[in-house]
């Protein structure tokens, strides 16, 4: 025999917990009639690898989820947002915004990580795959999160230490190699040393380097504590390329087989109770691979049977309890066993001779584990011939898999597809929980000819959605339907957060849409198979029938869609290089089938996209200004704009940015209020993410801001998946969905866009897959990929405030050209009070009149806002003063300041002086004409390179329009004014440069 010894380290899940039979409570899932369905690991894989990989090198950046988590740490949070930040005009919403959990509450996500806390049964503690660890106290009843909001959340496997004394420490791993669906490889072990209440990440498991594959401990698959050592914590872990050891309880590693190298993607360690280690390696590994045994930790023998399989995945080992001498081993073998699937039996004699036997013809003709995605073997505690292996489904055998005859299929009410880990009750060898994909289940006797199960997901909210949506258009509406990675489709209507939800479809939830006042339900899953419902009130299906297009064949793994917001009966459909339009998909009946649609369905021919510009990605439709606009994007960056797409067959027009061009257009938001506005989100790593338009398209900023580390787009910034522009209450709030969670801002300021992270204590830094929002009442909803859906009313974030003046006058003195005078008024917030408009005193030297207040404010906590006033002196000579609102956000019962300038900005018909302020920096000529009936051409002048505003102010002071806002070169520039929906009267023109601020005014005659 072989035998190999070399220092190096492993991790591994040990499944050994145990749990109260009578006190568990647990809530059966309802039947889902696509049952059938199966979901795709590899589709979901290729489908994360295309939408956010690198276009120059076609692969996501390695180790990017570590650097981009701390780049993350640096990005400011509206929880932790000081006056000072608040000076820079970031944001306009209250501090904070209350984001609400919302569930699923009774359907969990992907769970690797699962034991039972030995000192105490009710104890349970679950890992999400990208929702952290949770603990449970009352036996799965209620669950809490105990990893922090902030760190890694891809958990993977978790162990207690089994020595008397030391059961209050326990461990787990992070980083899953196989077809994690949010990209969230690992960076390290945790260990806690208070029974999982809270965990520290070990820092000898960290290269603060993970921006490479530069360490072992990047994939942590299982960890074992050796139970015969009562000197040292002995551990192991089986990562990335071996195994690895640990003398010290995780201070430091030494490799023991394999190595960082050996380049194995799967490895597996368990563990016998006298300390006889067995450890599995995938056959890629270039020296170490196949099937091991260790009586010490540091000699391994390898004991690979002979014929055994020469390509094989991950071998899950599963020792028997009752015979420790006896060891399953069952792994995916490509070309090799029943279905690339293997099974063998190893046993250790008393002469201490090695016996194999292959049974791999006696698994289940089912058996797939999607290439290594889900596998798994562990043997009833009292009985070496009762195996359970998990794979899509789970399976026992009464004779270890001897004959086909004794195999029976446990699945069952509460059970779920894609089996991961499973666990027995030391106290009871029937009890057993498992861990898959859709979170936990329990059963009280697994030797049950028909085995019952209950599902543990009161509250383990760790599930992963791909898509949100809401009642567009009824306010106050609760209602929110998603589709989630291989959990179907669900729905809520309450915003009780200890309600639950209702699964509506099964299969990989994806796209979703309600029409109007929940006139109808759209739900998919992969690949575009799309469905019409309609629900009755509790969320129970009434009827639906399929909708997607026969002929429609070229679909992503979750695809999109839309609804047309003005008529919600239309849909438009990409596919590959297609547009599709259903012109009234009430017209389909509800059968009940799952059938391609005919009814209604146009391949818009003209909409078409050219070949080499890879798929439309993307599609968005605006409401108002005008209706039935529609943006769409491609997989590799070109953008089209297409007029009244509602009817006919229009002729799109391209509106691509060179900066997109490459990038993954992931999402197209447009402005409610106005489909000249739109934006639009770039889910490739190392691309500029976020750009905006304002004209339709003719011309794009970039305003990706903070979220890029580099001007270009390039470093650890996250991968932006989607936008929404919501106007509320006369502002407007852009939101953001990034791999490091949510983010907002009021004010796009192109490259210098300052993006706030939203819910920090909350949604943290989880992925965020989409976000839906409601204009009528600032109702938004988050969809993560992990840990289910937020919610929150953005509105009610708002503090309406009373601005009234602290004195009666404004005394300036005497107002000169290049003098500054500085007056302070005190204004408060008062909670529901109607908006005033802030009153200007005649001062009496010079004399002015007034001419505005202002306007009206909504003033929240930590807002800042710049409004100009207007003021006219007794001669023609006009004065506008900026006046900037702060509100000290540390201190929300605090006074609100006014502070006004007394700088003087002269204007006449004949031109502008502005005192010494930016002289001979800045020149703003006299609009030609300076009376004008449809336009005006405004003339400047920059003697060096600088970002430059031109704002339009009517006669009260308000903001009516923004000419641009750029960074320009040294040089004289011309811009035509045409206003359209503007009265007669006086308006002013405003530049602003770091320069200088110019104004002057001109009037409309219509």
């Amino acid at each position: 025999m072989r035998h190999y010894r070399l220092f190096f380290l492993l991790c591994l899940c040990a499944p050994f917990a145990l749990i109260h039979s009578t006190t568990l409570r647990a809530q059966q899932l309802m039947g889902d009639p696509l049952i059938d369905l199966e979901d795709n690991p590899t589709g979901r894989a290729e489908f994360e690898r295309m939408r956010r990989a690198d276009p120059e090198t076609g692969k996501i950046p390695e180790g990017i989820r570590g650097r981009e988590l701390k780049f993350a740490s640096t990005l400011p949070s509206r929880e932790r947002l000081s006056e000072d930040q608040l000076k820079g005009g970031m944001m306009l919403l209250s501090a904070p915004v209350n984001w609400v959990e919302r569930g699923p509450n009774n359907q969990g996500g992907r769970t690797r990580a699962l034991a039972v806390d030995m000192r105490n049964e009710s104890v349970i503690l679950a890992g999400g795959i990208s929702g952290g660890m949770w603990r449970s106290e009352d036996n799965g009843t209620t669950w809490t999160r105990v990893t922090d909001i902030g760190e890694m959340q891809s958990v993977t496997c978790v162990v207690q230490d089994p020595r008397p004394g030391s059961q209050n420490i326990w461990y787990y791993g992070t980083g899953e190699q196989r077809a994690n669906s949010a990209n969230l490889p690992g960076d390290g072990i945790f260990k806690s040393t208070d029974g999982g209440l809270t965990w520290k990440r070990l820092s000898s498991t960290v290269t603060n380097t993970p921006q490479s594959r530069d360490q072992m401990f990047d994939y942590v698959h299982s960890i074992v504590v050796d139970p015969t050592n009562l000197n040292q914590d002995e551990i192991y872990a089986a990562c990335f390329g071996g195994i690895s050891r640990s003398t010290n309880g995780g201070e430091t590693w030494e490799p023991v087989l394999g190595n960082l190298s050996n380049t194995a993607n799967y490895a597996d360690v368990a563990i016998t109770k006298s300390g006889v280690l067995y450890a599995t390696l995938s056959s890629n590994g270039r020296n170490v691979e196949g099937i091991w045994r260790s009586e010490d930790g540091l000699d391994w023998t390898d004991i690979t049977p002979p014929g055994f399989p020469s390509n094989y995945g991950k071998i899950s080992i599963g020792i028997a309890p009752s015979n420790e001498n006896k060891v399953y081993f069952f792994g995916h073998t490509t070309g090799s066993g029943t279905n690339n699937h293997s099974l063998w039996v190893y046993e250790r004699t008393a002469k201490g001779e090695d016996t194999w036997e292959d049974r791999s013809a006696a698994l289940p003709a089912s058996v797939e584990s999607y290439s290594s995605y889900c596998i798994v073997v562990r043997v009833k505690p009292d009985d070496e011939d009762v195996v359970f292996i998990g794979h899509v489904q789970l399976q026992r055998s009464t004779d270890g898999f001897r004959t086909t005859t004794n195999t029976r299929t446990v699945m069952g009410g509460g059970q779920h597809a894609d089996q991961h880990t499973i666990v027995f009750a030391p106290s009871n060898p029937n009890i057993m929980l498992t861990g898959h994909d859709g979170g936990v289940s329990y059963t009280e006797d697994n030797s049950a000819t028909t085995v019952r199960w209950s599902s543990l997901n009161n509250g383990y909210a760790t599930t992963q959605f791909y898509s949100v949506a809401i009642d567009p258009v009824t306010r106050g509406s609760e209602t929110i339907i998603g589709g989630t990675q291989d959990n179907g489709s669900w729905f809520i209507n309450t915003p009780d957060e200890r309600a639950d939800w209702v699964k509506i479809f099964g299969a990989d939830g994806g796209y979703s849409a309600i029409a109007d006042s929940g006139s109808d339900y759209y739900t998919s899953y992969q690949k575009g198979q799309i469905f019409r419902s309609q629900l009755r009130e509790n969320g129970t299906r009434i009827g639906y029938t399929r909708i997607d297009p026969e002929g429609g064949t070229s679909y992503f793994f979750i695809h999109p869609f839309t609804l047309d917001p003005t008529s919600p009966e239309i849909m438009y459909l990409p596919e590959g290089r297609n547009l599709w339009r259903n012109d009234d998909l009430r017209e389909l009946t509800l059968d009940n089938k799952s059938v391609k649609a005919t009814v209604n369905w146009n391949n818009l021919d003209n909409a078409r996209i050219p070949s080499g510009i890879g798929s439309i990605s993307a599609v968005g439709v605006s409401r108002n200004n005008p209706s039935h606009r529609l943006y769409y994007g491609t997989s590799q960056g070109s953008l089209y704009r297409l007029d009244d797409a509602n009817v006919g067959d229009p002729e799109p027009q391209d509106i691509t940015d060179q900066g997109m061009q490459g990038g993954y257009i992931n999402s197209v938001a447009v402005d409610p209020q106005n489909g000249d506005n739109a934006l639009v989100a770039i889910s490739s790593y190392n691309r500029q993410s976020l750009y905006f338009t304002e004209d339709g398209g003719t011309s794009w900023v970039a305003v990706g801001g903070n979220l890029e580390e580099q001007a270009d787009g390039r470093g650890n910034g996250p991968s932006v998946t989607w936008g929404l522009i919501l106007p509320v209450n006369g502002i407007r709030y852009y939101i953001v969905g990034t791999t490091t969670g949510l983010y907002s801002t009021t004010l796009l300021n192109g490259t210098q866009t300052v993006w706030v992270q939203e819910g920090a204590s909350t949604i943290g830094n989880v992925v965020v897959d989409m976000v839906a929002g409601r204009e009528s009442d600032g109702f938004v909803a988050v969809g993560t990929h992990g840990r289910g859906v937020f919610s929150a009313n953005i509105a009610q974030a708002l503090i309406e405030a009373s601005l009234q003046l602290s004195g009666g006058t404004i005394n300036f003195g005497e107002v000169e050209i290049g003098t500054t005078g500085l007056d302070t008024l005190t204004i408060t917030n008062r909670q529901n009070s109607k908006r005033d408009i802030i009153g200007v005193i005649n001062s009496p030297a010079p004399p002015f009149s007034i001419i505005s207040g202002g306007g009206n404010f909504a003033l929240a906590a930590g807002e800042e806002r710049e409004v100009v006033l207007g003021f006219t002196p007794d001669s023609a000579i006009l004065i506008s003063e900026p006046m900037v609102i702060i509100h000290d956000a540390t201190s929300p019962n605090a006074p609100t300041t006014i502070f006004l300038s007394g700088t003087g900005i002269h204007s006449n018909t004949n031109g502008v002086e502005d005192g010494s302020e930016g002289e001979g920096l800045v020149t703003l000529f006299d609009a030609l004409p300076n009376r004008f009936a449809r336009e005006t051409t405004i003339r400047l002048s920059l003697a060096e390179r600088g970002e430059a505003t031109i704002r339009v102010y009517d006669s009260e002071g308000k903001k009516v329009d923004q000419l641009m806002q750029a960074t320009l070169e040294g040089g004289d520039y011309s811009w035509t004014w045409e206003p359209e929906d503007l009265a007669s009267g006086v308006y002013y023109i405003r530049l602003e440069t770091h320069q200088g601020i110019k104004s002057l005014r001109v009037v409309l005659e219509r």
